[in-house]
């Protein structure tokens, strides 16, 4: 097992990080092991100025790409361990109305967003991630007992996810061959449809705008701008499980 931390990971971090991955490869870091041009972690080592747990706070800053989500009114608050998430910290995005938006994300097809997440309760009709600026390009993981998938074309498939419980998302918007993986079920080709071709604008977190509010946390956001192979897939469905309890 390697003993030398990653510059800017302090070394009890980086084990933690380390033993949290797929070991047996030399570790997954969430953060480096897949080029992400996007990235927020509510456990970023590198994280100046970490609120307190229970406080509210207004920016939540990208640790790979340069771009903060930002929500002001109300502001997000931060839980530093979650019961559903193996006691990690998150992203407390459950006040009516809070949605946190990072306006210069634009992405364009093919974009793979990852959003992990959990529910406090059963939910009906929430986002995972949408858009506020740009090209829109949505993840609703429950509507109307079905999965929704938007880039210009309303797409209804699979089944909804309710809750309790925490999730990985892993969304490739590309046309007529566009993905989405909840966990351990994949969707794609005429199981999705063709959701369109809408570029993948600012992102916006856990709302459609003060509606379909997520009443949760979100621990961990990512953005790459072509499909995650195989490999990277497998990847990060073992760091999800193994960090956060979540069933990949």
């Amino acid at each position: 097992m390697a003993t030398q931390p990653v510059i800017g990971y302090p070394p009890v971090v980086w084990f933690d990080i380390l033993t949290a991955g797929t070991a047996a490869g030399g570790g997954f870091n969430p953060l480096t092991s897949i080029p992400w041009k996007y990235a927020w972690w509510a456990d970023d080592p590198g994280w100046a100025g970490k609120p307190a747990n229970g406080a509210t706070f207004t920016s939540w800053p990208g640790a790979i790409g340069g771009q903060a989500f930002t929500a002001t009114t109300p502001p997000m608050t931060y839980r530093s361990a979650v019961t559903a998430l193996n006691n990690r910290a998150g992203i407390d995005v459950s006040a009516a109305g809070c949605f946190p938006v990072a306006a210069a994300t634009d992405t364009p097809q093919p974009a793979t967003v990852v959003v992990i997440f959990n529910l406090a309760s059963a939910v009906t009709n929430f986002m995972a991630f949408d858009t506020a600026s740009g090209g829109r390009q949505f993840l609703r993981p429950n509507w109307s007992s079905k999965v929704e998938a938007y880039a210009g074309t309303v797409c209804d498939f699979g089944t909804a996810v309710v809750g309790p419980g925490a999730f990985l998302t892993v969304t490739t918007i590309n046309g007529a061959t566009s993905t989405v993986r909840i966990n351990t079920t994949t969707y794609s080709g005429a199981t999705i449809g063709n959701p369109g071709t809408n570029t993948l604008g600012g992102l916006k977190l856990g709302s459609a705008g003060g509606v379909n509010q997520l009443a949760g946390n979100i621990p961990y956001v990512a953005v790459i701008g072509r499909a995650l192979t195989a490999q990277e897939t497998t990847d990060l469905q073992t760091w999800a499980k193994t960090y956060y309890g979540i069933n990949t």
